[in-house]
């Protein structure tokens, strides 16, 4: 047996130690979220932003069930198996294996595709999280905030093509698992990783969700906060995306 036949094998094994008590340490509460909260208390100025806005005031209202969530991308073992590593290989599944691989990963806690309503309250979350942290340090207002997320920010937030070359490079090269956000070379740390790079897909109502936006992409074309349902199972977008997964507490 090869050394990198071997390698693969230990890794895998390590792999499967490694589970959703590990990956998915991020739980979403969704009803302490508030219409007044104050990152919130924005009025919107583009199109993407009056949308993201008006999603989340209605899942506000309507409420969610409590869920888990990783905050890195997905890898993949040759076996075909889900982990979670940073610094690893994004996943690439065949699009019709896609909610297979979610349930698999962890059927106890009924782990799956996420929702779009899951979605939006995961971005929310951050949203709030970077706010916490950096606005009263005078690092970012709520205006930049809606920004990045709803209309991409010349990249400020994820590997985009407009992101910065240094930021884009560092990107290809390392794979997953790279913070969030990025302002004149200084990372915020936040613990939110990998929100563009590749697609996230999602499912809602057995319709796969196209969410977010790729390296290939411009910000402002698919920023964050992007939610698409994918009409064809050959869309060529679906071979650039990994399986967003969450799980019940």
């Amino acid at each position: 047996m090869s050394e990198a036949v071997e390698n693969r094998k230990v890794h895998a094994q390590q792999s499967e130690q490694k589970t959703w008590e590990n990956s998915h340490r991020l739980v979403i509460l969704p009803h302490t979220f508030g219409c007044d909260d104050m990152f919130m208390r924005h009025e919107p100025k583009t199109e993407n932003q009056q949308l993201f806005y008006d999603k989340l005031v209605e899942n506000i209202k309507e409420g969610c069930k409590i869920f888990r969530v990783a905050q890195i991308d997905p890898s993949i073992t040759a076996e075909g198996k889900i982990f979670y590593e940073k610094g690893r290989e994004h996943a690439c599944v065949h699009p019709e294996m896609l909610e297979k691989v979610a349930r698999e990963y962890a059927p106890e806690k009924n782990s799956r595709l996420g929702s779009e309503q899951e979605r939006i309250f995961y971005i929310a979350h951050a949203m709030r999280t970077m706010y916490n942290a950096y606005y009263h340090l005078g690092k970012i207002s709520v205006s930049d905030l809606w920004s990045y997320f709803c209309d991409g920010a010349f990249g400020e937030l994820g590997a985009y093509h407009d992101s910065e070359v240094w930021y884009f490079n560092k990107i290809r090269e390392a794979g997953t698992g790279q913070p969030a956000l990025f302002e004149w070379g200084k990372e915020y740390s936040t613990g939110f990783c990998d929100w563009a790079g590749t697609y996230k897909i999602g499912m809602e109502n057995n319709k796969l969700i196209l969410m977010g936006g790729c390296c290939n992409d411009y910000s402002f074309e698919k920023p964050v906060t992007n939610l698409e349902e994918i009409e064809n199972i050959t869309d060529i977008r679906l071979y650039n995306a990994v399986p967003w997964i969450t799980m019940d507490i």
